[in-house]
């Protein structure tokens, strides 16, 4: 009887034998993906590349900046409709032409200092 691989005692030694599909099978495409993104943000070239956006917006004189994803308590279009919001609901009659007129109205009303 042929002795075990190494990959078949290390199964066996960790109860994994019971493990369904292949010890050689190849990862998938979305692990691969992990990997390489993971990979490619470790190296310095990669990791202090600006997009091709932002040298656009920089290029032109103006200041780039991202938000972070899923947070949209920290950027300033989402705080304006929300007042421009809050001031049309206590405004509206729930006509539309009232609420055609009133749109442009309460965005107008927040500046900067409101926000």
């Amino acid at each position: 009887m042929p002795r075990p691989s190494k990959k078949e005692e290390t199964l066996a030694n960790h109860d994994l034998a019971e493990a369904e599909g292949e010890p050689d099978e190849v990862e998938s495409e979305a692990d691969n993906w992990c990997c390489i993104f993971k990979v490619l943000s470790l190296q310095e070239d990669f990791a202090t590349e600006k997009p091709m956006l932002q040298h656009l917006i920089e290029s032109q004189g103006h200041v780039c900046l991202f938000l972070p994803k899923f947070h949209c308590e920290l950027n300033p279009s989402e705080m304006v409709w929300g007042y421009a919001k809050y001031r049309f609901r206590n405004a509206s009659d729930g006509k539309f032409p009232t609420a055609k007129s009133l749109v442009p109205q309460c965005l107008d009303l927040c500046d900067t200092s409101t926000i």
